[in-house]
């Protein structure tokens, strides 16, 4: 089993652990290990698409990744994605956009923001639902990853996570 799935798995166990009233810290764990599936799912994923198998190179590489630059490339690709999807409707001859890449990359930012909320939002007060909500979108983004994994677009999204803006 992967790192990204126990992470989902530890995070469907902390949020259903307390069977009637549940306890604000396992809904704020359930939250950021769902994200840090995500995470390392992304991570995984491009340090496969750039680096060699059995290099030395491949845990440094990882290391390399910066929570504030994978967001402001999600952000970016899900933007271009949502202009895709607006000239669609303008142009029936525009490029479709990518379903599995703007979900992507939107749930990578949304599940950073609510983790950011779970861990340094003492006031915050999760329920269930919403710790079970962000659980599955991390859940569905880590499907769509696998399904555009050799795609051009996931492999300029995996460099953009690790170096930022690359100009066109």
């Amino acid at each position: 089993m992967s790192l990204a799935e126990d992470l989902l798995q530890q995070a469907r166990a902390l949020c259903e652990i307390d069977s009637y009233r549940p306890k604000q810290a396992n809904l704020r764990r359930s939250v950021s290990s769902a994200y840090y599936a995500l995470f390392h799912a992304l991570v995984s994923a491009g340090v496969e698409s750039m680096v060699p198998a059995r290099s030395e190179l491949r845990t440094l590489v990882a290391r390399k990744f910066q929570h504030s630059v994978m967001k402001a490339a999600a952000e970016r690709a899900g933007q271009a994605e949502r202009q895709k999807r607006n000239e669609r409707k303008t142009d029936p001859g525009a490029p479709a956009e990518n379903l599995d890449l703007l979900q992507l990359a939107s749930a990578f930012v949304s599940l950073q923001e609510a983790r950011h909320l779970a861990d340094y939002a003492p006031d915050e007060v999760l329920t269930r639902l919403q710790a079970t909500t962000h659980i599955e979108n991390a859940a569905q983004a880590i499907r769509a990853l696998e399904r555009i994994r050799a795609t051009p677009a996931a492999e300029r999204l995996h460099w953009e996570m690790l170096l930022g803006k690359l100009e066109r």
